[in-house]
């Protein structure tokens, strides 16, 4: 269905894409984003469209910050009263994501996302249509357990928006993965290899934190890491990958060059992001030489292959998982027929593929077409509520965040 969609909305891209347009209802447009690949490609046609749509040049208005300190510029922006605009067209680009572990003191009317709700639906008022496209997934920002359209729930600022894209792909893998484990192992007699790349080791780390935080802290004094207490307690082992020396080295920093060495488990699992194919390569060839000596063990390897590359190349022993990444280049012919139809004033419903909180919720690729990827939407019965990947830190967990 998902694919069909795809296709319709090309074909009706390339129709409306030789049209003669009038002239926009709308006399300004403005452009943010906090993803400097995106920015750069996008912000060329976006300035084409509206000039064709008699847009002036004087009323594009193109604003780019840095993933890091954007959410702090809308703050500002929004202060110093910068969204005090009416009859605007709003391109609000967070495809980078937003912000986690910002480590802010504010009161809760100040947070991103209440905030946000303060801007769209002031901009919604003084009549103003607005995109949000967003690199992380809709459950993320939403209140766990809280339906999806409650009052209050912090999803609420997308009641203000016109569309909805989101481009999240990475979520979709690491939160699968955890899942897969979790179905597997219930976070037990277990053991994770991670390769040099910390961003899945912490995932990984930040989950398993906040399932057994209550068995750990009363007795947390006990031990020098929360990677000790799930070794000691439950048996699941957590390795990493020094790519510099082809070590292997556990939480008290014992080093081990021959990792079979090392694996207490018969239940072992291999994790690893392709970011570069010469340090992919020594890692993984380091899992399957192990898996050729422990070929009693039951091996899974989890890749998420940011590069996009071929990986049947690298001849990866035990069961194999993996997701792509698509590049902006990969799937701007959509999202250009997206800006498109929204800066003309075309049907958007067209592109309505998601369930979400906008009345028109759209991702313009369907994944990677592995079917042990879940899409962690609303409507997968329990996902949300059994497994707890936690609030983005800028308004939560009330828990303490573990050391």
């Amino acid at each position: 269905m998902k694919l069909f969609v795809s296709f319709i909305v090309l074909v009706l891209c390339v129709i409306f894409g030789n049209k003669v347009k009038a002239s926009s209802d709308y006399t300004s447009i403005y452009f943010y984003s906090n993803n400097q690949e995106n920015y750069n490609a996008s912000q060329g046609y976006i300035r084409k469209l509206a000039l064709d749509s008699n847009i002036g040049s004087n009323n594009i208005h193109m604003i780019f910050e840095p993933y890091d300190i954007f959410e702090d510029y809308i703050f500002f922006l929004h202060d110093v009263g910068a969204f005090n605009y009416s009859n605007a067209l709003v391109i609000f680009d967070m495809s980078a994501g937003i912000m986690e572990n910002r480590g802010l003191n504010i009161e809760s009317e100040l947070h991103f996302l209440r905030r946000l709700k303060i801007i769209f639906m002031g901009l919604k008022e003084e009549n103003c249509k607005i995109m949000f496209i967003c690199g992380t997934q809709e459950i993320r920002f939403s209140t766990p357990g809280e339906p999806i359209n409650s009052e209050g729930n912090l999803n609420e600022f997308l009641d203000y928006v016109d569309i909805h894209i989101n481009v999240s792909q990475f979520e979709p893998f690491y939160m699968s993965m955890i899942v897969k484990i979790e179905e597997e192992t219930n976070g037990r007699d277990a053991t994770l290899i991670f390769d040099e790349n910390s961003k899945l080791y912490d995932k990984v780390i930040d989950y398993y934190q906040r399932k057994y935080r209550n068995d750990y802290f009363p007795i947390k004094e006990q031990y020098d890491s929360f990677e000790e207490y799930l070794c000691d307690s439950c048996n699941f082992q957590i390795i990493r990958y020094n790519n510099i020396d082809e070590s292997f080295i556990d939480y008290d920093g014992f080093i081990w060059y021959d990792v079979s060495d090392f694996i207490q488990n018969n239940v072992v699992y291999a994790i690893g992001m392709m970011n570069n194919e010469s340090y992919f390569f020594n890692w993984i060839e380091k899992i399957n030489d192990a898996n050729t000596q422990m070929n009693y063990a039951k091996w899974s390897v989890f890749v998420y292959n940011r590069l996009n590359v071929n990986i049947s190349n690298y001849n990866i022993l035990g069961t194999l998982y993996y997701s792509r990444e698509y590049k902006y280049e990969r799937y701007n012919v959509e999202m250009n027929c997206v800006i498109y139809d929204f800066i003309y004033g075309e049907d958007l419903t067209i592109y309505d593929n998601r369930q979400g909180r906008c009345q028109i919720t759209y991702r313009p690729f369907s994944g990677s077409g592995e079917d042990w990827l879940h899409d962690f939407e609303y409507g997968e019965d329990g996902d949300e509520e059994v497994y707890d990947f936690g609030y983005i830190c800028i308004y939560g967990p009330e828990e303490e965040i573990l050391d």
